[in-house]
């Protein structure tokens, strides 16, 4: 279990495995507080401060991950927890795999949430770190703008076609984050911002 070789405090632990006759049990850390798709859904888009604080500790989290040689797959809003004291928590490597995993160079799969998918994984190619990056460049559009990147609620082929074939979208009041958004959301996996912060 991929999971629990990460050791980090913006990565929800998990603990054991735990079999009883046939059902399969996580026990996991507890988190008081809420996901972060729950509070942009009450509160809208966080102001600049709150956004750099909560996503430079997921990133500090994930950067953690790939230096394990684990890729999560599915970073965005709603597998980041946020506790009642304002520590945000990576959660749910329920698809993560391991670069020595040959899953993760197989092609023709798309695995992941759609909104905040990369180009080479919405694509079909492979993962890596380089695709959590741009999710979570996503991620971060989101806490800014208070809504995905891409919507593809109506027409999911569609938004994965412009992932794949048109520029990321841009925010006129990203302010000094327009620079990390470009960094990160960068259509070509080899530019993008992979060393998070430690790393």
């Amino acid at each position: 279990m991929v999971a629990a070789m990460i050791n980090h405090p913006h990565v929800v632990s998990v603990f054991d495995p735990v079999a009883d006759d046939d059902h399969q049990w996580l026990v996991m850390e507890y988190v008081e507080g809420e996901s972060l798709a729950d509070r942009i859904r009450r509160e809208g888009g966080l102001d600049h401060a709150e956004a750099a604080r909560i996503v430079w500790q997921v990133a500090d989290g994930l950067a953690s991950a790939h230096r394990a040689g684990i890729t999560h797959r599915d970073v965005k809003p709603s597998n980041i927890l946020v506790t009642t004291d304002g520590q945000a928590k990576l959660t749910d490597f329920g698809i993560a795999r391991s670069q020595a995993d040959v899953s993760l160079t197989q092609t023709g799969l798309v695995t992941g949430s759609p909104a905040y998918l990369a180009p080479e994984v919405a694509s079909g190619s492979g993962t890596g770190p380089a695709s959590d990056v741009w999710s979570l460049g996503a991620t971060l559009f989101h806490v800014l703008a208070g809504k995905p990147p891409y919507d593809v609620s109506e027409n999911m082929i569609g938004g994965l076609y412009k992932i794949v074939h048109e520029e990321p979208p841009r925010l006129s009041d990203a302010g000094s984050f327009d620079d990390v958004l470009r960094g990160t959301m960068a259509k070509d996996p080899a530019r993008a911002l992979v060393d998070g912060p430690g790393a």
